[in-house]
């Protein structure tokens, strides 16, 4: 199976390390930021504050390379686009493949075919 072509650095910190275990498990999660900081036992500030300093880069900009990493995976695994789309918490296929365009650097479709 291909490597991401997306870093995705993890946390030390445990709190904010479980945020990204349970992401990581379940990308399409759509629980608001503050949900998130609640698992963390923080803010919704401190965890901002803390998530940006542990990982650089903001939480909405992570869990979207999270999601986009995933459905890599699930791509090169030869599921439909349209599948991985939703499963990845997606809106719609556009969005997916916007989203999945500007990051990866082409169309899913055309990735699974490389990829598979």
């Amino acid at each position: 199976m291909p490597r991401s072509t997306l870093a995705l650095p993890m946390p030390g910190d445990p709190r904010l390390r479980r945020v990204c275990d349970a992401l990581l498990a379940e990308p399409a999660d759509r629980r608001p930021q503050e949900a998130w900081a609640a698992l963390a036992t923080m803010s919704t500030r401190s965890f901002v504050r803390h998530f940006q300093a542990d990982t650089g880069m903001d939480f909405s900009r992570w869990r979207q390379r999270a999601r986009l990493r995933w459905a890599q995976e699930r791509l090169a695994a030869g599921v439909p686009v349209s599948n991985v789309a939703v499963d990845a918490g997606y809106d719609s296929l556009s969005a997916f493949a916007a989203a999945f365009r500007r990051h990866v650097g082409q169309p899913p479709s055309a990735y699974a075919r490389a990829v598979t």
